[in-house]
């Protein structure tokens, strides 16, 4: 009974912080795990729901908040549109987008994994949306700063307190409690970089010591972009990358696409995915309250996989003039204008044919073998981009 009262004040509470300029009825969203391992979890708590709307929506004789009327104070009432996403935060943010674009939902309520409501709950405080939370724990939820979020039970730490209250007392009466052993899931969906090859095995080459993340694992990283509406990565980056559309196909799986998006702005994002200091993550707004999302990893995955497909093509102008303009310097800046010049300029007839020296440049004079090994310049010397028969070395 008091379960039910508490899921009667939580939606209440959903639909009241969302009906200031409401005229229809009530439409809340809810999402939770009803496929997966823990799916009896999210069909019990949708069951509790509905006989909670029931409560609300028609007239009971039981003492419970708004049971003995029919609908809210208002007269209105309240309907539930049911989301599953699977415990998996990158499935709970594309509902949570459908439910609140399309559905056109007035709040939000789940989404039990901690995990997935930190995830989606960006999604809906970008919307100006309520999102009530009945029974994600951890504490970070409510240390966000977020307007439109509203937690509706007690907290990780405050579990623990009462846990460990519970042990005092009990050694208190004779008890003899001393070890605590505490099995526990973290599924926060936080920010994970690369990780890195022993010292032992990388001072042996000048080869890449990172190990990547798989792409499950970056589809996460994607989706922790929060799509601002005023994306400052964008003023941030020197490229003006088109940050969060190329994150958001990385969340989608739509990995040739992002490598459209990424290569519109960006000549050579595997040189920039690698040696850039990476401004833009410094301008991430997801970084005023938690980690930034890993923009430049996942910009390195992007062309990476590009190349592993065959996306990348040569993209020779249709006709040359037999002119020859030499680019000073091959690092990446000499290697974007050769290109730029090659593939925007040279099919016209009165302009010139670029080619681009190979010697030189900030990529290879830096002392940046260590980041991009030999075999990687010589890669991207021989890279699709441009032809390669006819050269101009300018060192």
């Amino acid at each position: 009974m008091k379960k039910i009262k508490t899921l009667l004040a939580s939606v209440s509470l959903a639909a009241m912080v969302s009906t200031t300029a409401i005229a229809e009825d009530v439409k809340i969203g809810v999402i939770y795990p009803l496929t997966g391992p823990v799916a009896q979890v999210g069909k019990d708590a949708v069951a509790a729901l509905e006989t909670a709307v029931d409560i609300i929506n028609n007239s009971h004789n039981i003492d419970m908040p708004l049971a003995r009327n029919k609908g809210l104070s208002n007269g209105r009432k309240i309907k539930i549109i049911v989301a599953d996403h699977a415990g998996k935060p990158d499935v709970g943010v594309g509902e949570t987008e459908r439910l609140i674009n399309k559905e056109k939902v007035h709040a939000m309520f789940g989404a039990y994994y901690s995990s997935v409501t930190g995830a989606a709950s960006q999604v809906a405080e970008r919307a100006k949306i309520p999102w009530v939370n009945g029974a994600s724990t951890s504490p970070k939820l409510t240390e966000r700063g977020f307007k439109y979020f509203f937690r509706a039970t007690p907290h990780d730490g405050e579990f623990t307190s009462l846990m460990f209250e519970f042990i005092n007392d009990f050694n208190k009466k004779g008890g003899s409690v001393k070890t605590v052993g505490i099995l526990h899931e973290d599924t926060e969906f936080e920010r994970q970089d690369e990780k890195y090859l022993s010292v032992k095995d990388r001072v042996q080459n000048y080869k890449e010591f990172t190990v990547p993340l798989t792409e499950k694992e970056l589809t996460k990283q994607g989706s922790r972009c929060m799509d601002c509406g005023i994306p400052f990565c964008h003023s941030g980056c020197p490229l003006g990358n088109l940050i969060p559309d190329f994150n958001h196909m990385v969340h989608q799986g739509e990995w040739q696409k992002a490598s459209l998006i990424l290569h519109s702005t960006n000549n050579f994002p595997e040189f920039t995915g690698r040696l850039c200091p990476a401004p833009c993550e410094k301008a991430c707004v997801l970084g005023i309250i938690e980690d930034p999302i890993s923009i430049e990893n996942i910009e390195k995955n992007i062309v990476e996989r590009a190349f592993k497909e065959g996306w990348i093509k040569p993209q020779p102008p249709k006709k040359r003039t037999g002119k020859t303009v030499a680019v000073v310097g091959s690092g990446p800046a000499g290697l974007a204008a050769a290109q730029q010049l090659d593939e925007k300029k040279a099919s016209r007839e009165d302009d010139e044919t670029t080619f681009i020296g190979v010697d030189g440049g900030w990529s290879r004079r830096n002392d940046v073998r260590v980041c991009i090994n030999d075999e990687k310049r010589r890669e991207e010397e021989q890279s699709p981009r441009v032809e390669r028969p006819r050269v101009v070395v300018v060192s």
